[in-house]
Parts: C-alpha cells; sequence; structure tokens
C-alpha cells in the first residue's frame, strides 16, 4: 500500500533484504580472504564510499555491525576511513620514534658498560702509576745513595793520596 517513488513495500523489504544479504557477503568475503592468521593484519576494513549508506548500516542494522567486529572487519566509510588513517599515521610515527629511543636506550647501555670498563681500566693504570711513580722515587733515593756512596770514595781517595804523597 505504501508508494514512494515508485516502490512499495514489498519491494522495499526485498531490497532491504538483498542489501543486508550483500553488505554480510562482503563482510564475510572480506574476513576469509584478506585476515590471513599470522600473514596479514588481525583486521580489514570494508569501505563503503556513501556516507549515507554507512550511515544506514550504523543506524539501522545493528546485527551487520555486530557480525563485522567478530569478523574483525572494520565498517568505514569515507570520513571514518580518513580519521583511521590519520590515526595509524601517528601510531606509526610514534612506533618509530618509540624505535628511535630503544635503539638510543640500547646503545646508553653499551656505552654506560663501555664507561665501567674504562673505569676499571683507568683505576688499574693509576695504580700502575702510582706504582711507578713509587718505584722512581725508590730509584732515585737507591741514585742519590750511590752518587753519596761516590762522593765519600772520592773524598776517600783524595785524601789518602794527599797522605800517601806527603
Amino acid at each position: 500500500k505504501l508508494i514512494a517513488h515508485g516502490i512499495n513495500l514489498a519491494e522495499k523489504q526485498t531490497a532491504g533484504r538483498q542489501f543486508k544479504q550483500d553488505i554480510r557477503k562482503h563482510i564475510r568475503d572480506i574476513s576469509s580472504r584478506y585476515i590471513i592468521s599470522g600473514v596479514t593484519a588481525d583486521g580489514a576494513m570494508m569501505f563503503i564510499p556513501a556516507e549515507a549508506v554507512f550511515a544506514e548500516i550504523q543506524a539501522n542494522h545493528q546485527d551487520l555491525v555486530d557480525e563485522a567486529h567478530r569478523s574483525r572487519v572494520w565498517i568505514v566509510s569515507p570520513t571514518t576511513l580518513w580519521a583511521i588513517l590519520n590515526t595509524a599515521a601517528v601510531i606509526l610515527k610514534e612506533a618509530a620514534r618509540s624505535e628511535q629511543i630503544d635503539i638510543i636506550q640500547s646503545h646508553l647501555n653499551k656505552l654506560g658498560e663501555d664507561f665501567l670498563r674504562f673505569q676499571e681500566r683507568m683505576t688499574k693504570l693509576a695504580g700502575h702509576l702510582r706504582q711507578a711513580n713509587d718505584d722512581m722515587q725508590q730509584v732515585q733515593t737507591s741514585a742519590q745513595k750511590i752518587v753519596t756512596s761516590f762522593d765519600k770514595i772520592e773524598q776517600v781517595d783524595l785524601e789518602q793520596l794527599k797522605t800517601t804523597d806527603d
């Protein structure tokens, strides 16, 4: 009895059922073809190019939305796709930044290990230098004693020569 734009109620119901079947088939096709465990991403998007059709699905076909979610298929329109792509770009930038932070952190850890090794070696070298300095002072002390002994010997010889010449 309802006739709007040349379509009666029976045709509208048939078109509605066909619409749901078509959307459901697309959800299943996308899920089975494009979501492969261990190979592809965990989910896929089903693009609905008309905002009005997207709004119709969201507002009046919750069963299709639920089935899509269970199948890990996200129904998107031009507006929601744009938002998803922008969000993905931000996430990728943050992931890259985070990866760089991990790389920097790794280098800092290695640098810290190298510095500890450097510090141990410097402490060891300082000990060797202290020992070398102590040894040098002992050598100087010995050299001074030898010089003093030679001076005494020279004085003894000179005094002996004086007394033997007289």
